[in-house]
């Protein structure tokens, strides 16, 4: 049971009182306040009679339901604006993500290019010296074998400066054939590592 304020209660009944001094719009106002501190003291709600009621009611309702659509009006447009904000750092953490990846992505196959490009380079510039040094020992045996004839009198000297002169024109033929296969497989070798960007 609620326990009353003997002091407010006095408050209440002297403003009562007074208000059979004052004017009529006065007397509403004090009555009202009356009825509020009465009702505080109380806890209940003063009777203003079946239509008062029912007028007070009314006009509790909508106030209430008036400041339950603006709490929720505001609730949805802050909903909404969180919303919005989380789907753009969503879009923005997935479009980081995929820029690292593609990094990470690129960064390994240019590895990779790297070092299979220096692989074919080492294993074609050992092709090119192994073909440079056959072609000087083929040489320098092909000018031995022509000496041999030579010194055992199978050639004159005519014959031997001929054959000495074919062999040398031969392998000048040769060099020059192997320089423009290495230069033209080697742009090919270096080439075929290079993006192409048409």
């Amino acid at each position: 049971m609620k326990k009353f304020d003997i002091n407010e209660l006095d408050r209440i009944a002297g403003m009562a009182k007074n208000s059979s001094q004052t004017s009529p719009r006065q007397k509403t106002q004090t009555t009202a306040v009356i009825q509020d501190r009465l009702n505080l003291q109380t806890g209940n709600k003063t009777d203003l009679g079946m239509v008062k009621n029912w007028r007070a009611q009314s006009h509790e309702r909508s106030l209430g339901l008036e400041t339950v659509n603006k709490i929720n009006e505001e609730k949805y447009r802050l909903i909404g604006e969180v919303s919005i904000q989380a789907l753009q750092n969503e879009v923005q953490l997935i479009s980081e993500q995929m820029r690292i990846e593609f990094d990470q992505q690129y960064a390994a196959l240019a590895e990779r290019s790297a070092v299979s490009e220096v692989m074919a380079l080492r294993k074609f510039e050992a092709v090119c010296e192994t073909a440079r040094d056959l072609l000087l020992e083929d040489r320098a045996g092909a000018y031995g074998r022509v000496t041999d004839r030579y010194e055992a009198g199978y050639l004159t000297d005519e014959d031997y400066a001929e054959e000495l002169h074919h062999l040398k024109e031969r392998y000048q033929r040769l060099r020059r054939e192997v320089i423009n296969i290495v230069d033209e497989r080697g742009d090919n070798v270096r080439n075929a590592f290079r993006p192409n960007f048409r």
